[in-house]
């Protein structure tokens, strides 16, 4: 602890140097376009975030702020409105906040697309956002009096949709919320495509090939919340949220027939896997502006985290000589965190400095009901970062930051793993003219395993494999290298990215044969492995072929990933594409996006994407949007692949899902608002645990 107070104080007392006359090149201040009617959308640059200004045509043609963000059409992003997620083009993980406060897609929905002042899109996120790979920040205002109600659902023929109703209620500086959302995913039909390819220790070989028959899955979900939020001019604020989330039901089944290759008969297969989850908690946030460019942000979140999870395995053999399996795991898993954030930030001409200091705990209770086994499990991490953004001259800026982060994880009855390790970020942007901007950037950064991949219980996933985690697990260092170039003329945007992600001594997939209690048999497990990296090139193109009638835009790319284990070294190449284009007129809009089926490699499991394809036709009526669609209309075969390429067990999988092909929907949406607008305070931190309940493990 003493030298992260240490490291604090060297950070906090950095000298404002390199003093400059003129003002910079990129204003501190906040960018608003208020009294100005945008026409054409527009994407502002600025030195660590890009602004992007809807249009009022996209702002009336909305009906939420998700809807917003697909009719904007930003080509770094992806809206799967299938599986309800925005997503990052390409590999990465992606937070969303609204107003710099910790959101998710349901608050995004509960959203009335006209107070969106603009979206920031941050490609290199400050340290205050925990590491995540982008951040998508709303930036809305609040009115000081009457409210806006916002309704919307979408459903098709089978049992498939999505609902959500909001309301806001505004009076003076005061402002009341709540929302509700449901997303129904039921009685799907899926089956697998499996072929599994198993060496003993002897050098003997045999495979088993299964023939997948008709199972069913279930996925839905709901969320309610209810916020406060007090705004006394632009000095302060304070916002309550609390919600409650869940995941009720959640079935995955798989049923099959199994034929091997060492006999002539025949195995009927039922694999099941189910849990049921819930997730309150409560969000306090509070914020103050000071005199002197002085700002003030403190955030604490409570989250508790309950999931009951199990998976089943059974065979029936038929002229097979040996015994049936029976195989059940049951786990109830209860999880508890606290995290406090407290972020303090300067401004003066010449660049900025952002300190903080972020603190979380969590509590773990996972009970093996099957193998009666409990563990306890304790885990607290400090991370103390400061920022200092710089303008030099006219066309030069960079971005400095580093950090101290300390962990403490402990199992109950065990002695605890302390670890502590310094990570920094050197982010670069020089404007060769108006129109062209290069950007290089280099990073480093802590990963830590989670309770699942500490366990110490052992799980059954077949009759012949098993998953135990690993407690010695250790965290591990990731080093990031970018190159970018952007053009922006006129109608035009494109981008040339280059990213090279190096991992030493990653936590990934070890799986070997082992003799424990009498029994042989294939041991899934994880270890700190040699290194991972993932080179990707990706070009991006968004055009407004006619403007505010049709506009164009797109990824294309390729990735490079080389996974090196203690006992194995795997190479693989993929493509990277997806493709918007929507055409407007008047109040009509018709939209048609996809992408292909992205591959990448992680240990020795190649994982795959999905081929997916969405043509929507919608009309905005006064506070009314009508829309019709179908996703994947030109497809017969949907199906998701991996593979894992281990000598001992490895296998060749499609996952089959009926439901994903041809699916017609509906969309109706109605949204209002009355009272007068008036600026809100943009919130700036946000708070998320990701220890969370862990659950079964399935093949």
């Amino acid at each position: 602890m003493k030298r992260l107070i240490f490291l604090f104080g060297v950070m906090a007392a950095m000298p404002q140097a390199w003093s400059q006359n003129g003002m910079p090149a990129d204003t501190l201040q906040s960018v608003t376009l208020e009294e100005v009617k945008v026409t054409r959308s527009a994407i502002v640059d600025k030195s660590d975030r890009k602004l992007l200004i809807p249009t009022e045509k996209q702002l009336r043609m909305s009906s939420n702020g998700v809807d917003l963000l697909r009719n904007m059409q930003m080509p770094m992003l992806t809206v799967d409105i299938v599986n309800d997620q925005i997503k990052l083009s390409g590999n990465g993980s992606l937070a969303i906040c609204i107003n710099g406060r910790e959101a998710d897609i349901a608050d995004v929905k509960a959203l009335d697309p006209r107070t969106v002042k603009r979206i920031e899109f941050h490609e290199s996120p400050s340290m205050r956002y925990g590491g995540v790979d982008g951040v998508i920040d709303y930036i809305v205002e609040q009115p000081t009096s009457g409210g806006s109600f916002v309704a919307s659902g979408q459903q098709s023929y089978v049992g498939w949709g999505n609902y959500n109703v909001s309301g806001k209620f505004n009076k003076g500086n005061s402002q009341f919320g709540l929302y509700g959302n449901f997303g129904e995913r039921y009685g799907f039909t899926n089956w697998r495509d499996n072929e599994e390819r198993y060496q003993t220790l002897d050098g003997q070989q045999f495979t088993r090939t299964e023939k997948g028959l008709p199972g069913t899955t279930e996925t839905p979900w709901y969320a309610v919340a209810l916020d406060y939020g007090y705004s006394k001019s632009d000095k302060m604020l304070f916002v309550v949220q609390a919600k409650f989330r869940g995941n009720p039901g959640h079935v995955t089944e798989f049923n099959g027939e199994l034929a091997n290759s060492y006999s002539s008969g025949w195995q009927r297969v039922f694999d099941r896997s189910a849990y049921d989850r819930i997730r309150p908690s409560l969000d306090l946030y509070w914020q103050r502006n000071m005199q002197h460019g002085q700002s003030l942000m403190l955030n604490v979140v409570g989250t508790y985290d309950s999931k009951q999870s199990e998976h089943f395995y059974r065979t029936e053999n038929h002229g097979i000589s040996q015994d049936d399996a029976d195989l059940q795991t049951v786990i109830d898993s209860r999880s508890y965190s606290l995290i406090a954030n407290g972020n303090y930030e300067k401004r003066w001409d010449i660049g900025r400095l952002t300190t903080g200091i972020r603190y979380s705990h969590g509590w773990g209770d996972n009970d093996y009901l099957s193998s009666h086994v409990r563990e306890k499990t304790r885990e607290g991490k400090t991370l103390v970062y400061a920022e200092w953004w710089q303008p030099i001259r006219e066309k030069f800026d960079y971005k400095l930051s580093i950090a101290g982060k300390q962990r403490s994880f402990r199992i109950a009855g065990e002695e605890p793993t302390n670890t502590f390790d310094v990570i920094a970020s050197l982010e670069t942007r020089l404007r060769l003219n108006g129109e062209n901007t290069l950007r290089l950037g280099l990073s480093t950064s802590t990963n830590t395993p989670d309770a699942n991949d500490l366990t110490s219980a052992l799980q059954d996933l077949d009759e012949f494999q098993k998953y135990r985690g690993n407690p010695a697990l250790k965290p591990y260092r990731k080093y990031k290298a970018t190159a970018q170039y952007e053009l922006a003329k006129g109608v035009f945007f494109g981008r040339l990215k280059a990213t090279c992600d190096y991992y030493k001594n990653p936590v990934m997939e070890d799986k070997y044969w082992v003799t424990e209690g009498g029994e042989t048999f294939l041991l899934n497990t994880l270890a700190n492995q040699r290194s991972m990296m993932q080179a990707t090139v990706l070009a991006t193109v968004r055009v407004a072929v006619v403007p505010d009638w049709l506009t164009v835009a797109g990824n294309i790319g390729w990735e490079r990933d080389v996974s090196k284990g203690l006992h194995y070294e795997h190479r693989h190449s993929s493509m990277i594409a997806n493709w918007d284009v929507m055409l407007t007129y008047r109040n009509f809009a018709l939209g048609y996006a996809g992408g292909i089926n992205q591959k990448y490699l992680w240990g020795e499991t190649i994982h795959g994407d999905e081929n997916y394809q969405v043509v929507q036709l919608s009309y905005k009526w006064r506070d009314w949007n009508f829309a019709i669609g179908i996703v994947n209309p030109f497809m017969d075969n949907y199906n998701v692949p991996s593979e894992n390429l281990n000598r001992y067990g490895g296998y060749v999988r499609k996952w089959h899902v009926t439901m994903a092909e041809n699916l017609g929907f509906i969309s109706i949406s109605y949204a209002v608002q009355w009272g007068r607008k008036a600026k809100q305070m943009e919130k700036r931190l946000n708070n998320s645990y990701d220890g969370g309940a862990i659950g079964t493990t399935g093949k």
